[in-house]
């Protein structure tokens, strides 16, 4: 399986739920009955804003949503000629121990798929996942009880597809014949597997490493939702807490509300719009801030002063 386990999820949110968002909102845009606008309306709006929020944090690097995957190669190699993890392989994530708030990742029962999956028990990692940020080889439990000293271990490192294939396919560049090297396209990746390293988990070899028998996924997953189904049905969203940190709630409201207002063609009071404005202008500074560090780093890179 490529993707060996995923976790279950504690949601972010200590105390907010979709039910405490939008009854807020209600009062807030002072519509306390269902006769204008639904429930279903102000959840939907809820997803969408803790949907837009996520992303903003993630692009700032926050660490929320950060996710740590074991991942296996498939079984076979990929057309392409590279050993590859497919990440649309569906999953059955862990059980919630339910006693944290915890809540398993899962194919809503109101979205039909046609990949094998089966409705609120399973996921696709693919759906799941926003971005892969690294790859890493350890040892695996028996590797280690061994006492293997040839296992390659480390991160790999990344290339585009085009070095990729042309050097898997080819192997002419011998600097590269110690590496392990990762790409990503659509929903696959596909891995470099240096020529001196030995496709074999064992202790003999006559190369200079052996494979590494785990691979781990470092990335960034999207936010858990409300599922929408009745707000009377067990283990319906509408009472779970909200994918989001506490912290971040205040955009949230005023987010949904500016949504619930439009769809009651209600005027949006400016001041509505700037604090909108400012909140999200206090994560996207963080987004400033990370790109101007990470753009520092790379100078003192090109300078050769990576140790300073």
């Amino acid at each position: 399986m490529p993707v060996s386990a995923i976790p279950a999820i504690v949601p972010l949110s200590s105390y907010w739920t979709p039910q405490l968002v939008i009854s807020e909102v209600a009062v807030l845009v002072n519509e306390l009955d269902n006769e204008r606008i639904q429930n279903a309306n102000l959840r939907s709006h809820c997803n969408l804003a803790i949907t837009h929020i996520a992303e903003l944090l993630n692009m700032a690097q926050e660490p929320w949503y950060e996710v740590i995957w074991q991942i296996a190669l498939e079984s076979t190699l990929h057309f392409n000629g590279c050993p590859w993890v497919n990440l649309e392989t569906v999953v059955t994530p862990t059980a919630a121990s339910g006693n944290v708030g915890q809540r398993a990742p899962q194919i809503p029962s109101t979205i039909l798929y046609n990949n094998g999956g089966t409705p609120g028990t399973t996921v696709v990692p693919s759906n799941l996942l926003r971005r892969v940020n690294r790859i890493s080889a350890a040892k695996s439990a028996a590797q280690v009880t061994a006492n293997n000293p040839w296992v390659w271990t480390g991160n790999l490192r990344k290339l585009s597809m085009n070095e990729l294939t042309e050097q898997m396919n080819k192997q002419f560049n011998t600097q590269y014949r110690q590496s392990m090297c990762w790409s990503q396209s659509g929903n696959g990746i596909f891995l470099l597997r240096g020529d001196s390293i030995d496709t074999a988990t064992g202790l003999e070899t006559d190369r200079d490493y052996v494979s590494p028998g785990q691979l781990i996924l470092y990335g960034q997953r999207k936010p858990m939702l409300d599922d929408l189904q009745g707000e009377n049905q067990p283990g319906s969203g509408f009472r779970q807490l909200i994918d989001l940190p506490d912290q971040h709630v205040r955009v949230l409201v005023l987010m949904v509300q500016k949504m619930a207002l439009e769809q009651l063609s209600k005027t949006v009071p400016p001041d509505l719009d700037g604090q909108v404005t400012e909140l999200t202008k206090q994560i996207t500074a963080n987004l400033v801030g990370e790109a101007q560090f990470a753009q520092a780093e790379r100078v003192k890179a090109s300078q050769g002063f990576t140790n300073r």
